[in-house]
């Protein structure tokens, strides 16, 4: 009984997103509810620190001008500022643990069905592949699918929520700014 498998080279590559392979991709995800989890949660938290952080530096700066109030304010900004940059090493640090346990605990399930499925496979199989080969390629595959699977993850929902951070954190300085624009204006008629 002959079998015939496609060779490497004449699998078709798509051009389009395979959304049903994403959703098996990310099906993968189910067992790590509190990776995924911490994931999410401290990315988005992550962005919302990182937007905060020049905002609280031009109030620092501002205060040690005496523009924004006096001097006596500096210290309770630079605690403020050094709270936030405490919060940032520890999401940073929380999420590349959730990171890891995610890429190790998805490539330890991948790698094991895999070998079930080659294990499943007919014999006429190994005799068009090699072995060795075989171990390559699934290696390969899967750490190329657990090195990507957490950091897309954080990137979609990092980045999403620094996107909507910066948007909100420019308009509301350019708020003050018009405010601030006007006020000088009204003194300015006054002299």
């Amino acid at each position: 009984m002959s079998h015939d498998f496609p060779e490497e080279d004449d699998l078709v590559v798509p051009r389009r997103v395979d959304w049903r392979l994403w959703r098996r991709i990310l099906g993968h995800l189910r067992p790590y509810p509190k990776a995924v989890a911490m994931m999410i949660g401290g990315g988005s938290i992550l962005a919302g620190v990182e937007v905060m952080l020049p905002l609280v530096t031009a109030r620092i700066i501002d205060a040690a001008s005496g523009e924004a109030g006096t001097a006596a304010q500096i210290p309770w900004w630079g605690g403020l500022y050094f709270a936030m940059l405490v919060a940032f090493a520890l999401l940073v640090f929380l999420f590349i643990r959730a990171a890891g346990t995610l890429a190790t605990g998805v490539a330890f399930d991948l790698r094991n069905g895999c070998f079930e499925k080659l294990q499943s496979l007919p014999f006429g199989f190994f005799d068009v592949r090699s072995t060795g080969w075989l171990v390559a390629r699934v290696t390969s595959d899967v750490t190329k699918v657990t090195g990507l699977l957490p950091w897309f993850l954080l990137d979609i929902f990092w980045g999403s929520c620094m996107l909507l951070g910066i948007l909100i954190a420019m308009f509301s300085v350019d708020a003050r700014s018009e405010e601030h624009t006007s006020e000088l204006q009204s003194r300015q008629y006054l002299v």
